[in-house]
């Protein structure tokens, strides 16, 4: 199951649960609606690049990269656009002749053997004050069963490693993916807001018993299984 959930694409594969593809989708949908005209995006481990697209639909450009080949040509038969690129990289080794006025990497720093290498990289594509978005599971609920999990990260780590690869982090929010998958606010302007498809979770209510039990009391309790980060390159 673990194998399945690390790389998927939710505009296609039906068969995946609501939950999960609204917990991926809503991501993208949340940084494709805080583009700026003209901007370039990296999109950093774009998997089938379903998350490129969206990002396609307000940005400029976008750059797709993934280590996976497989991936990488998947993305590029599927979501061939003008304005998206696609190459096989890995962070480390990613170089491109422009800055990136927004980088996305979601769900991706827990899989590298050296996490602050790797934000290095990124603060380095992006442009001075440009943003990066970056999404971890909250490492608080992580079992260790997740064999691709190579890391672990509360919020208060992934705020210091980020810091010290000189990022500022302007905003944290939680996310619910199992609960609706509503992005909450928790630093920054208007930290009690909600942003996100709220209506996700109405729908997905009859879907609830497909928590495991580990699952429900961050649910119940309102704790966060997914931790986000808008940080702005000082």
């Amino acid at each position: 199951m673990a194998e399945l959930l690390e790389r998927i694409d939710p505009l296609k594969q039906l068969e995946v649960t609501k939950l999960c593809r609204n917990a991926h989708l809503e991501r993208y949908q949340f940084v494709s609606g805080k583009l700026m005209p003209g901007d370039r995006v990296l999109d950093i481990a774009c998997g089938y690049g379903y998350g490129s697209k969206i990002l396609a639909e307000n940005a400029s450009k976008v750059v797709g990269v993934d280590l996976c080949k497989e991936a990488i040509d998947y993305a590029r038969k599927t979501y061939k656009l003008p304005n998206v690129e696609f190459r096989v990289s890995s962070i480390e080794g990613f170089n491109y002749p422009k800055r990136f006025d927004v980088a996305v990497c979601f769900e991706t720093i827990e899989h590298v053997k050296d996490p602050e290498k790797a934000l290095q990289k990124l603060y380095d594509c992006i442009k001075p004050s440009g943003k990066l978005h970056l999404s971890v599971p909250n490492g608080k609920y992580e079992d260790g069963s997740n064999q691709f999990h190579l890391h672990k990260f509360e919020r208060v780590d992934m705020v210091c490693l980020l810091d010290n690869c000189g990022f500022e982090v302007e905003k944290e929010y939680c996310q619910h993916p199992f609960a609706g998958t509503v992005l909450k606010m928790i630093k920054g302007n208007n930290a009690s807001r909600d942003v996100g498809n709220t209506k996700s979770f109405i729908d997905s209510l009859p879907m609830l018993p497909e928590i495991s039990a580990k699952m429900y009391p961050s649910f119940l309790a309102g704790t966060a299984t997914q931790l986000y980060y808008i940080a702005r390159v000082a």
